[in-house]
């Protein structure tokens, strides 16, 4: 038999149930086989370290492949920008979402009711 080309493939984890399969497929000089194997084993993990040093420099990889996740904290809206988004709505489907809410203060449901008489007339 005679070998010609070797082909070497690895499989790397990425965290979060992501994997990366880098391969090398190399034409080779017969009897030396088993070097070429260890030349495209060496190749295939220095591409994957230089590609992916986050996985290598102790630093956790980004959840979502390339994009990474930032927390945002949510600030509390203010009474008077509920009472302004209330009466910005222009469709009664828009408005109805502010049904509930309106129950939470007074001023909600004074700032509702109106706009829904004006949208209903």
């Amino acid at each position: 038999m005679k070998i010609d080309r070797i082909n070497y493939q690895k499989t790397f984890n990425l965290g979060n149930y992501c994997s990366e399969r880098v391969g090398i497929e190399m034409e080779i000089i017969p009897g030396e086989e088993l070097s070429a194997m260890e030349e495209a084993k060496k190749f295939v993990e220095e591409w994957h370290k230089l590609t992916n040093p986050q996985l290598y420099n102790g630093s956790q990889p980004p959840i979502n492949g390339d994009i990474p996740i930032t927390k945002v904290e949510k600030e509390p809206s203010s009474p008077a920008g509920i009472i302004a988004a209330i009466y910005s709505c222009t469709e009664l489907p828009v408005l109805m979402s502010y049904k509930k809410i309106s129950k939470l203060k007074h001023e909600y449901e004074a700032a509702f009711n109106q706009q829904l008489k004006n949208l209903t007339k």
